[in-house]
Formats: C-alpha cells, structure tokens, sequence
C-alpha cells in the first residue's frame, strides 16, 4: 500500500504547511501506510513486516463509516506530552468497485 497510497498522499503534505496528516484508512479503521514525516509509525515488527495502525479515535470511526461525499469535523487532538491541539478533518468517503471501502482523513492545524 505505500507504493500506491503515498504518492497520493505524501505531495498533499507537502502542499499545505497547516496539514498535519492525510490518511486513507478501511471501514474496520485500520490505516494501511503511514505518511513519511511519521517515521515512529512505519517501524517493522520482529517478524519484519510493518504495523499497521488502527484509527479507532471519534473523527476516525465517523471517517470511515461516512457516507456523504464530504465530512468535516473538528475536535482537540491529544499531541502527547500535554499538548493539545484544536484539529480540523476533512474526510471523504473512498470507494473500490462501488463498494464503500473506508475513507480518506485530512487533519489540519486551525
């Protein structure tokens, strides 16, 4: 998935100096590759494969169950080492084969 989800991805970051992530993940939450800038994210296992992360947070689970064709939410991020940040999210629902699959989350600093 990191061959055909961060050439999407990756120049979306790049764009914009606000936009903190942009991630494509399926209906179960789970998020298939990591953005680059995230190094701490994309660590291999023992057995040498890579982790793959579950977005299991309230903008994350109505993300990935949205069906309208664009969802924006906000909400304060838990950046760790007390530090909060207000987040807006732009979510897009993605479909494979007209089949509702997941959808596509970009977070963004106010």
């Amino acid at each position: 998935m990191d061959k055909i989800l961060r050439p999407i991805e990756e120049p979306l970051l790049d764009s914009v100096s606000r936009i903190v992530f942009c991630a494509c993940v399926d209906t179960n939450g789970w998020l298939p590759t990591h953005n680059r800038k995230f190094p701490s994210y994309t660590a291999r296992t023992r057995s040498g494969t890579l982790r793959i992360a579950n977005f299991d947070d309230r903008a994350g689970a109505k993300t990935r169950r949205n069906a309208r064709p664009l969802l924006p939410q906000a909400n304060r991020r838990d950046m760790g080492g007390s530090e909060f940040v207000m987040m807006k999210y732009l979510a897009v629902r993605n479909t494979l084969r007209a089949l509702h699959w997941g959808g596509w989350r970009l977070a963004y600093r106010f």
